[in-house]
C-alpha cells in the first residue's frame, strides 16, 4: 500500500506525509514541511530578534534557580564527555587560543597573577604534580634553567638554551659523552641524563654550548667539579 502523500502550504510540493517530513504540533502532523518550516524559523528571528531576545531574559529572570539547577544537573551527569570535547575543540585550534590567552594575560596581568597564586596555596600538591610532570616532558628547559641559576652564582661567562641542549643531545645520538672513558658508564641516555660543563663552572668554565656535554648521571656524578683531564686520568 503506498504511503499517503500531503502537500506544504508553503511549497506546495506533494511529499509523504510522516512525522520525518512534516512538521508537528501537538502531537499531529500539519501541512507544513520541516525545510520551510526552518526556512520560516529563520526569517521569524531575524525579523524579531529584540522581541525574543527580551521574551528570553525575562524568562531566564523568572525561572533562573531552576534553569541552574537544570544545567547543573546536566553538567554532573556528563562531566567527563563534555571535558573531552572542550579538549577537542582546544586542540582543534591552538594557535588562535594562545594567541588569544596571551592578550588576555597581558590585558589583566595582575588579577591572572593573584588568581594564579591563590590557586597554588590552595592547591598545593596539585601544582607540584603539574610541576614534577612539565619538567618530565619538558627535561631540556629543566635543565638549562638551572644551569642559568649555576652560572648567575659562579658569575660564568656564555649562556645556552634548551634547543642547544637538544641540539647537542641529537649530535650525541642519545650516548653518553664520557663512555670511552668511564668503564661504569651507562652509554644510554634514554633514562635520563646530566648536562655536563666540561670545564666546570668552579673552574672558570663557559655557560655557552660550546662548553656543554650530555652525561649520563653515573659519569656526571663521578666527575662533579673535576677537569675534564683530571677526569679521565683519575679513572685511568
Amino acid at each position: 500500500m503506498r504511503a499517503p502523500f500531503k502537500v506544504c502550504r508553503e511549497c506546495g510540493e506533494p511529499k509523504s506525509a510522516s512525522c520525518d517530513v512534516f512538521c508537528l504540533r501537538l502531537g499531529k502532523v500539519t501541512r507544513l514541511c520541516r525545510e520551510c518550516g526552518k526556512i520560516l524559523s529563520t526569517q521569524y528571528h531575524r525579523e524579531h530578534k529584540e522581541e525574543l531576545a527580551r521574551k528570553q531574559h525575562e524568562h531566564y529572570r523568572q525561572n533562573s534557580a531552576a534553569i541552574l539547577a537544570r544545567q547543573k544537573q546536566r553538567r554532573d551527569a556528563n562531566l567527563e564527555h563534555d571535558r573531552e570535547l572542550a579538549r577537542i575543540r582546544w586542540s582543534r585550534n591552538l594557535e588562535k587560543n594562545h594567541a588569544q590567552q596571551a592578550v588576555y594575560r597581558e590585558q589583566h596581568r595582575d588579577e591572572c597573577a593573584e588568581r594564579s597564586r591563590a590557586w597554588r596555596l590552595a592547591n598545593p600538591e596539585r601544582f607540584a604534580a603539574r610541576v614534577n610532570e612539565w619538567h618530565r616532558r619538558h627535561p631540556e628547559v629543566h635543565k638549562a634553567s638551572a644551569n642559568r641559576r649555576r652560572a648567575l652564582i659562579s658569575k660564568a661567562p656564555g649562556s645556552h638554551s634548551a634547543d642547544d641542549i637538544s641540539a647537542q643531545y641529537a649530535r650525541q645520538k642519545g650516548k653518553c659523552y664520557w663512555r670511552n672513558v668511564n668503564p661504569e658508564c651507562a652509554v644510554s641516555l634514554n633514562d635520563g641524563y646530566h648536562v655536563d660543563h666540561v670545564v666546570p663552572l668552579s673552574k672558570g668554565g663557559s655557560n655557552g654550548p660550546e662548553n656543554l656535554v650530555l652525561a649520563c648521571p653515573t659519569c656526571n656524578m663521578q666527575k662533579q667539579a673535576t677537569h675534564p683531564m683530571d677526569f679521565a686520568g683519575i679513572l685511568f
